[in-house]
């Protein structure tokens, strides 16, 4: 075989495992965004939470498990205000809805459309 082919093979060897980095990235992104749906956090908050910044930390993968449970009083509380938030935003909705205000009327008690 000659050198030329042997860095050729040895490149699309090194392709192809970039290209399993790649895929397991992209499901660790989609898994880290079904988290922040279930949390009161926004997407980016839990992905910073999720990748550690020090060196000695990267290979931990419990480092997730462990920031749920040592945060679980707050995580629960964020999300029991949450849910209170939304379902308030639900019951404005809804009245709004029934009151039928014109874009003046809406303008005169300070609400956004």
């Amino acid at each position: 075989m000659k050198p030329d082919q042997k860095n050729e093979d040895a490149w699309a060897e090194i392709l192809a495992h970039g290209e399993v980095v790649v895929a397991a990235y992209e499901e660790f992104l989609k898994s880290s965004d079904v988290l922040a749906n279930a949390l009161p956090y926004n997407h980016e908050y839990v992905l910073r939470r999720a990748l550690p910044k020090k060196p000695g930390n990267r290979r931990k993968s419990d480092s997730i498990r462990d920031w749920l449970k040592a945060d679980r009083a707050k995580i629960q509380s964020d999300l029991v205000s949450w849910q209170s938030q939304i379902r308030e935003a639900a019951k404005r909705g809804e009245l709004l809805s029934r009151l039928n205000l014109t874009k003046d009327e809406k303008r005169l008690l300070g609400i956004d459309d």
